[in-house]
């Protein structure tokens, strides 16, 4: 099976992050804070913005940068009371033998509302208030976490990408890959996206793989406008 281009090409650095400057910025300045023990530094975070926007990228890029170990508790595990108790909650407090600094990656932190996941958010929120390591959240929807979560972290908003900035990756990729493609091709999947730069990379690896070695063009493209979740924000 071909590599996903989504993770082949996923930012090493901060600096390869594409869009959301200002929020790359906030997120190096927390992390800074973090490093220079700074006595009212948050140790957690909310990375929040629509889903394909960078943020759990830039969650890794900053471990990378800072050369942070990381430990990641996403969507498909099991993240009820117990459990974060007993993985994050231990996490968060202990050093590792290197003594590096150890972060704590939540993913679609604002699920954390059904069954297996009961007991879930009120056990983050306490984690949270006792960590020595630095946490990030990501949530695509703010508004569905508690108050009481979000006063404990400092809040980073993620804006959808430009179809331009999402053009740009796209192209990139296709040097890369050595993809005979037309331009306008490329300008479409960015256009379609809505700001959604994984699916965007997506759509062209599953063009890709279709065409095979042969011309991409216009006319290739079956894929119509995505749909997009907003809010009444």
């Amino acid at each position: 099976m071909s590599e996903e281009w989504t993770e082949k090409y996923r930012p090493a650095k901060l600096s390869e992050v594409v869009g959301n400057d200002k929020a790359i910025g906030e997120l190096r300045a927390w992390a800074d804070a973090i490093g220079s023990a700074e006595v009212k530094a948050k140790k957690a975070a909310i990375l929040h913005g629509p889903p394909g926007c960078g943020k759990t990228s830039a969650a890794y890029a900053l471990a990378s940068d800072m050369g942070w170990e990381v430990i990641e508790l996403n969507a498909s595990d099991q993240r009820n009371e117990g459990v974060i108790k007993s993985i994050v909650g231990h996490a968060s407090r202990s050093n590792t033998f290197s003594r590096r600094t150890r972060l704590i990656i939540l993913d679609e932190a604002d699920n954390l509302h059904g069954k297996e996941d009961r007991g879930g958010t009120r056990a983050i929120t306490e984690v949270i208030k006792r960590t020595s390591q630095p946490v990030i959240l990501i949530a695509n929807d703010l508004y569905r976490m508690s108050k009481a979560l979000q006063r404990n972290c400092r809040v980073i908003r993620f804006q959808r990408l430009r179809p331009e900035r999402i053009y740009q990756v796209l192209r990139k990729i296709c040097i890369r890959e050595g993809i005979d493609v037309e331009e306008q091709v490329l300008r479409i999947l960015a256009r379609n996206a809505n700001g959604d730069l994984r699916s965007a990379i997506n759509d062209l690896q599953a063009l890709s793989l279709s065409a095979g070695d042969e011309w991409i063009e216009e006319a290739d493209i079956v894929t119509g406008e995505r749909d997009a979740n907003e809010t009444i924000f």
